[in-house]
């Protein structure tokens, strides 16, 4: 199932380009997703670069103390991007 994925590739560059990023606070949930799927279908590199972003948008809306902001930065440096455990608390954020 994720081989079928990497026929959207194309798709989901096009949408990540056409991406104001850092407008407002809204586009995460979307970004994330995004880069959800990348890292489903094992585009770590373009996913890592999603979830970056969606750091920074955190970060500059929320500030860097906010528990979300630094419980994932601290995730993202100490385990992985693409770790369960990241990407659980991740997934929990957007909710």
């Amino acid at each position: 199932m994720a081989l079928e994925g990497q026929k959207f590739i194309p798709f989901v560059e096009k949408m990540i380009e056409k991406l104001e990023i850092g407008k407002n606070f809204e586009q995460v949930d979307f970004i994330a997703g995004i880069a959800y799927f990348l890292s489903y279908i094992a585009e770590y590199k373009k996913a890592e670069s999603l979830y970056k972003r969606v750091l920074h948008i955190s970060e500059k809306i929320l500030g860097e103390e906010h528990p979300d902001s630094a419980i994932y930065k601290v995730l993202v440096r100490r385990l992985g991007i693409n770790h369960p455990n990241t990407q659980i608390v991740y997934e929990n954020m957007k909710e």
